[in-house]
């Protein structure tokens, strides 16, 4: 498992690239967990396969996405599973798998 919080920030865009792909190596040789609590917007270039990162959450910086992308031999499955407080203070579920945390304040 690799668990990440805030990570994504720290990269450019090359180095977050690397660090996906890193995992998909990884996971050719033996199933990966991705657990994160990162910026939506950084998540979104991550190319996770979740619909909910297609729309206005992909610009929602100011809170944190909680999730997890499982990969196995070149195929993985991601979900959300929250949106959070950058500290991680509060938690809010989401409500369906395709949640686009709309209902949350702004920023």
């Amino acid at each position: 498992m690799v668990s990440t919080a805030s990570l994504l920030s720290y990269l450019n865009a090359g180095a977050r690239t690397a660090f996906l792909g890193r995992l998909d190596e990884l996971a050719q040789r033996r199933p990966v967990a991705w657990v994160f609590a990162e910026a939506p917007g950084l998540v979104a270039t991550t190319g996770l396969s979740v619909s909910a990162l297609q729309g206005p959450l992909a610009g929602r910086n100011g809170l944190y996405l909680v999730g997890a992308s499982l990969r196995d031999a070149g195929r993985h499955d991601d979900s959300l599973v929250a949106m959070a407080d950058p500290y991680l203070r509060w938690l809010a579920p989401a409500r369906t798998p395709a949640d686009d945390f709309q209902w949350l304040p702004a920023d």
